[in-house]
């Protein structure tokens, strides 16, 4: 028995392993930084989350104690562009629009905490997170879809229940979840192995 190419670098996918289910979830903000993007320079608030409540509660400080590779990378991470001096008036409001939105909803989850623009008290503080699967290229080519915070919402919203948000395709538009779902068994009975689309939640993005 060889061992394969990259069983080295790959995250350890025990079988204790269950991907998490898009939806909504309270999370609790890890770390907040405050970073620029490596193609453009612009700023933009960097957020790892954790699941701070229910059976999920710790999950992604889970998978990243179990991941045996050498450069670990947090599973959860939210990178809200803040600003590009090179994008229209109209755009840069877009952009403030969306931070705004994160702040308040940060705001509205933790009762009494008004955010004075540093970044480290929003470390441990509360706040209620869309997840929704997103389809990408992987490099053998195949499709498959990782599950991302779509956007941050208060507490309350989450707790109160909300729907599963619809699947972003490749090409840029959306399906619902349980299409999505049906669409990725009828491949299965229908394809060769390997050849459907597969649920991988792996992020990329570093701890």
């Amino acid at each position: 028995m060889n061992k394969p190419q990259f069983y080295d670098e790959a995250p350890n996918l025990s079988g204790d392993f269950v991907p998490l289910v898009p939806g909504g979830y309270i999370c609790e903000i890890k770390k907040a930084v405050e970073q620029k993007a490596q193609k453009t320079g612009n700023p933009m608030l960097v957020l790892l989350l954790d699941i701070a409540e229910g059976d999920k509660k710790g999950y992604f400080q889970e998978r990243f104690e179990k991941d045996t590779r050498q450069e670990k990378k947090w599973g959860c991470v939210l990178r809200i562009v803040m600003d590009d001096p090179k994008k229209s008036e109209g755009e840069r409001k877009q952009m403030a629009g969306r931070l705004k939105g994160a702040i308040t909803s940060i705001e509205s989850s933790n009762p009494g905490f008004k955010y004075n623009w540093s970044e480290e008290t929003l470390k441990g503080k509360l706040v209620g997170a869309e997840f929704g699967l997103e389809e990408y290229l992987a490099q053998d080519g195949s499709t498959k879809t990782v599950n991302k915070v779509r956007r941050l919402r208060s507490v309350d919203s989450i707790r109160k229940g909300i729907d599963i948000p619809n699947v972003k395709l490749l090409n840029g538009t959306y399906i619902s979840y349980d299409d999505y779902m049906e669409k990725i068994e009828e491949q299965k009975s229908t394809e060769k192995d390997g050849e459907y689309i597969t649920i991988d939640d792996t992020d990329d993005l570093p701890f």
